[in-house]
């Protein structure tokens, strides 16, 4: 990654990541039982921290949710199906292995779909097929990959400094920069081609990214002038230092990564809007509240500040995109996959949005905070509320 200016020493690196890996969050707190056997088995399998599949699923279940797909809360205010997922992790720690799992799960679905589509288009170019992922690109390209795709696709980086490099705040690619902050909203995207111009109506541009925790803290010490960071959500868990002989098989009913996303990908493709009733409204409501508390109180950190600005939607994204896995995960344990092939109505997941996934959101929410402020410079002021 090119300096930014801010070359953080071994000594602090080393110091934040600890404080970020002190931040305990208890997945069982935040999954559904079938969710955390899924996450074991895959984690088990490398001898990985569940995290390393935790998050990267739930953007990769918000990018399959697409373009679509968004939650309401009222009549000016809803929120897309777009989360920005990095994990920090030293070497050694399975990084790859586990992006690698990940990203087949994508690849193969893709390509079911693009045999799908030379079947329907024999004639179709290379060019023509449609794409589930992006790990460089120019924005041009992106354009016009995303238009062909219902303005869905996702960025999936096993390095993430790639993409940190190619949209550093610059003269040259302060445009770029703007566009790519801009596809966190779910918006419009117009774009110049020969033939006049090109419009997305709706965005959706999910990332997963997979990152040393050097990067990071540099990254944070920056001033957030623009939102990029507070856009990004980080997870750094504790290291797992399993044995060889530790590591588990993944069990033969576990579902497959590529039968989860078709799932998820088939259930929204056609508009979906979720919404927040009753006992969950008022809970969620609550919290929204302590959001915008806990942000009044910080007089002199703005970049803390932004974060807990940002947090507002962030959480409401996660409490439908973590309804929306578990009970996806919970529907294919308990049917042993066999609707997979059902291409009629699918009504086992409600787009009414429960209490509980509202909860797990809010533990989900303040664990991504508590991480971020683990991983950036000591605060200015004493006067934020510690989670």
């Amino acid at each position: 990654m090119a300096s930014t200016g801010n070359v953080a020493s071994m000594f602090t690196v080393k110091s934040r990541t600890r404080l970020a890996q002190g931040v305990v969050m208890k997945l069982q707190n935040v999954c559904a039982s079938k969710t955390m056997t899924l996450l074991g088995a895959y984690a088990n399998s490398l001898g990985c921290p569940r995290e390393f599949f935790f998050f990267p699923l739930l953007a990769i279940i918000a990018n399959f949710m697409g373009s679509n797909t968004c939650v309401r809360i009222n009549e000016r205010w809803t929120e897309p199906s777009i989360l920005w997922m990095v994990v920090c992790a030293g070497k050694g720690q399975s990084k790859s292995p586990a992006a690698r799992i990940l990203r087949k799960g994508i690849l193969d679905y893709e390509a079911e779909l693009q045999a799908e589509f030379l079947e329907q288009n024999p004639d179709a170019t290379h060019d023509d097929l449609p794409r589930l992922t992006v790990n460089h690109f120019s924005f041009e390209k992106l354009h016009q990959v995303m238009k062909r795709n219902n303005g869905t696709v996702m960025g999936f980086f096993d390095d993430i400094t790639l993409l940190y490099e190619s949209i550093q705040y610059s003269s040259k690619s302060s445009m770029d920069r703007e566009i790519f902050l801009s596809l966190n909203t779910g918006e419009s995207w117009e774009s110049d081609v020969q033939s006049g111009s090109s419009v997305i109506q709706n965005t959706c541009f999910n990332l997963v990214g997979f990152v040393h925790p050097k990067y990071v803290v540099e990254l944070l010490s920056e001033d957030d002038v623009d939102g990029f960071n507070d856009r990004q959500l980080f997870s750094c868990p504790a290291e797992v230092n399993a044995y060889p002989d530790e590591l588990v098989p993944i069990p033969e009913d576990t579902p497959t990564l590529k039968e989860l996303y078709k799932i998820v990908d088939e259930r929204h493709n056609r508009q979906t809007e979720y919404t927040i009733q009753g006992d969950a409204r008022r809970e969620a409501m609550k919290y929204l509240r302590e959001l915008v508390d806990r942000r009044t109180e910080i007089t002199d950190d703005e970049n803390r500040s932004g974060v807990l600005s940002k947090a507002k939607g962030q959480f409401l994204r996660l409490a439908m995109v973590i309804q929306v896995l578990d009970s996806v995960i919970q529907h294919m344990y308990a049917t042993n996959q066999k609707t997979i092939d059902d291409k009629g109505e699918i009504d086992w997941c409600s787009s009414n949005i429960s209490s509980v996934s509202v909860q797990r959101a809010m533990r989900v929410m303040n664990y991504l905070i508590a991480q971020k402020f683990a991983l950036m410079p000591p605060a200015k002021t004493t006067q934020h509320r510690a989670i």
